[in-house]
This record gives C-alpha cells, sequence and structure tokens, in this order.
C-alpha cells in the first residue's frame, strides 16, 4: 500500500506503527486540526496501557497482518480455559 487513506482503516483494526508496534485503531479523525487540513488515525498500543496513545497520519501506520494466536487477549485465556474445561 502506497499511499494509505482515511478510509482504509476502521476503529478496532490492529495496525503497525513506525516504531513497528502493533496499535489498535480507536479513532478516526478528519479535518479535526485547525493548522492543516491532514486526516489522523488516534491508535492504543496493544503492549501498552489504556492511556498509552498515539496520533498519526493514515500513511505513516501498515496493516497488521491477521495472527489469530497473537490476537487473543491473555485475560481471555482463563475465560476460555474455565469455559472449555
Amino acid at each position: 500500500m502506497l499511499c494509505a487513506d482515511l478510509e482504509d482503516f476502521s476503529p478496532g483494526e490492529t495496525v503497525v506503527t513506525p516504531s513497528g508496534r502493533r496499535a489498535v485503531v480507536k479513532k478516526l479523525l478528519a479535518g479535526t486540526s485547525k493548522r492543516d487540513c491532514f486526516s489522523r488515525l488516534t491508535c492504543r498500543y496493544v503492549d501498552g496501557g489504556p492511556r498509552d496513545l498515539v496520533t498519526l497520519q493514515p500513511h505513516q501506520v501498515k496493516k497488521a497482518p491477521v495472527d489469530p494466536v497473537r490476537e487473543i487477549d491473555p485475560r481471555q485465556m482463563d475465560l476460555f480455559a474455565a469455559k472449555y474445561a
């Protein structure tokens, strides 16, 4: 993907940031700045806390490949094990 656009992403989608960290898209921001007209994504880092956020332009991130093993939240593993034990 050479030139990503805001419409290429949706909230809840996992992306890879320029630093190589995985993040989940929380908000799509279009035309919210008074100084420029760039669209932006607000993302929360997967390996960070609930307030570990970053705001980036769409061309700076890439869609993360779907890895079903990695997408499971460790907190849900206990619930899954208890349900099917």
